[in-house]
């Protein structure tokens, strides 16, 4: 480029092909970006899912020790009755 106050057309013409040349290029980068977004938006969803049920799973276990400890109480009374009256005889 000419270094004195005013452009050249070859100048100007050398400018706008730049131009256009970074706004093609520009295009296809947003395009991309884009894709990239979709595509990490399906795995953020599937991580937030996956989230909710490490939750459910560990309320379930929060429940399942209790449950165990009555199970086991009344496996004790059941064996207890049944040695006590002999139904296994």
């Amino acid at each position: 480029m000419v270094n004195d106050d005013y452009a050249s057309k070859a100048d100007v013409d050398e400018l706008r092909q730049r131009m256009d040349a970074f706004e093609t290029k520009l295009e296809a980068n947003t395009a991309a970006t884009n894709r990239t977004e979709q595509n990490t938006a399906d795995l953020v969803e599937m991580f937030r899912n996956m989230q909710g049920a490490f939750g459910l799973l560990r309320g379930l276990a929060k429940i399942a020790k209790p449950v165990g400890y009555i199970a086991m109480a009344v496996g004790a009374v059941a064996g207890a009755w049944s040695a006590i009256k002999g139904v296994w005889k």
